[in-house]
């Protein structure tokens, strides 16, 4: 009991002590938050009241012990990127990273034995060497390098997916669960050549023991000596390695989120056009549409109510935005909208609207356009 508790106490203390060690990292390394969130619209009058607002003029050691008593109660304060609250954004990701990380076990114990078992029971022979080689190569390939290849040959070459075709396991489990085995699959590629090369070495020392001769000496058949008695002895070492193995695969199924940007289901938004001639094509993609003038904030008002992730519909180009769209964009602050994107009729073709690289935070559209 003595030796868990100091175990308990040693982990609290080194939580404690990284925490700090990062939080002053991120704070004397170069960059402002205020300056990145206004952006080219930051005034010293607009960076002073951000800082006040976002408590950045208080001391370090203050700052830290804020932040530090907010983790404690279980409060994770408010990111400088999304402007949303810490904890919601964790609560909407570790779901999808907490089923690719099961995912990519499944498929990593699923790959890794039947080759372990195939490579030692051809022990000496090609087969056995070419599975070493093709093993090796796969376990110098990093995740996030593997996550490239896979999106190149399978999505882009093959067209087997899509990426950035984002399904949500809530609207579609088994649409997510097809989109969601390439990326397992590139997580789980490495480790599983991690397992085929433990247990192929572990299977190789089991049958020169002892125990073995014996098992055979007493007419037990080759198979069921090597399942009944080989097999499960070799896979304890595999055993402890898969705990590794499953919080490399969290850490690392962050990468592969990343590599693999889901972008924004058209099942997630809302989008609001001036015409229902503008309407139709979002319609027949099964985007709920909402129609109101720009002009009109009591219309954008009413169309606001209710929406979270919102997209509004110009039929110009990106990037040529009016008095109108700033409308828009004001409106959905006072709605209290997280999540505001500007795209061209023009980038409605795609499954995710090509939103990937244009959707913006409501705070960082505000800033491009100028509103106070």
């Amino acid at each position: 009991m003595t030796a868990i508790l100091k175990k308990i106490a040693s982990a609290i203390i080194t939580i404690v002590v990284v925490s700090c060690l990062v939080f002053i990292a991120f704070s004397i390394i170069p960059g402002d938050p205020a300056v990145a969130k206004l952006g080219t619209q930051a005034t010293p009058e607009k960076l002073e009241a951000l800082r006040i607002k976002m408590g950045l003029n208080e001391p370090l050691l203050k700052r830290f012990v804020i932040w530090l008593s907010g983790i404690v109660r279980g409060d994770f304060s408010t990111s400088y990127s999304y402007s949303m609250s810490v904890n919601s954004l964790i609560a909407e990701k570790i779901p999808v990273t907490l089923i690719l990380a099961i995912y990519s076990l499944l498929i990593m114990i699923i790959i890794s034995i039947p080759v372990a078992v195939f490579a030692a029971r051809h022990k000496g022979d090609i087969i056995e060497r070419t599975v070493t080689i093709i093993n090796q190569v796969i376990m110098s390939v990093p995740p996030f390098f593997g996550g490239i290849l896979i999106s190149l040959i399978f999505g882009m070459t093959l067209k087997l997916f899509t990426p950035g075709a984002y399904v949500s396991y809530s609207k579609n489990l088994s649409g997510f669960l097809a989109y969601m085995f390439f990326p397992a699959l590139a997580l789980a590629l490495p480790k599983a050549a991690m397992a085929v090369s433990l247990l192929y070495t572990s299977i190789v020392d089991e049958l020169k023991k002892d125990y073995v001769r014996t098992a055979y000496s007493r007419g037990n058949s080759t198979k069921g000596v090597f399942y009944h008695h080989i097999l499960k002895n070799a896979c304890i070492p595999v055993i402890t390695f898969l705990g590794m193995a499953i919080a490399d695969m969290i850490a690392g199924s962050i990468v592969i989120e990343q590599l693999l940007e889901r972008g924004i289901s058209a099942s997630e938004i809302v989008a609001v056009v001036r015409s229902a001639e503008k309407a139709q094509p979002l319609v027949d993609r099964g985007i709920d549409v909402r129609v109101a003038e720009y002009e009109d904030q009591s219309a954008l008002a009413e169309a606001f109510s209710g929406v979270d992730r919102l997209v509004f519909v110009s039929g110009s180009e990106v990037g040529q935005r009016s008095a109108q769209h700033k409308n828009v964009i004001e409106a959905a602050k006072v709605a209290g909208i997280s999540l505001i994107a500007y795209t061209s009729i023009l980038n409605i073709e795609t499954s995710t609207l090509g939103l990937s690289p244009e959707h913006r935070d409501t705070e960082q559209m505000l800033a491009e356009s100028g509103i106070d």
